[in-house]
């Protein structure tokens, strides 16, 4: 899902860390990472702010390892406005 106001961002993951690599945005853009989807329950423990075009989050939970999570981009309204799919353990 990407919305006209929204960028694009990549997504590189390994063991627990997923970082978000953001081309573009505004200032006020955040990435979290969500189980069950891009409204479900939130794996990190707060959204991290996006500066310098890109963000670092960790999973706390090892028993997450192998499940599905999506990471969002947030904008400044808390809309979801990008979203990526990955598996937690997954070198991508």
């Amino acid at each position: 899902m990407e919305t006209a106001d929204s960028q694009a961002f990549q997504l590189r993951c390994a063991d627990e860390r997923c970082n978000l690599d953001v081309s573009g945005g505004g200032s006020d853009l955040k990435a979290d990472l969500r189980l069950d989807g891009p409204g479900g329950p939130r794996v990190t423990t707060k959204p991290k702010p996006v500066e310098d075009g890109g963000a670092r989050l960790l999973v706390g939970d090892d028993a997450l390892e192998g499940k599905a999570v999506t990471a969002v981009l947030i904008d400044g309204n808390d809309r979801v406005i990008a979203q990526r799919r990955t598996v937690v353990g997954l070198h991508t």
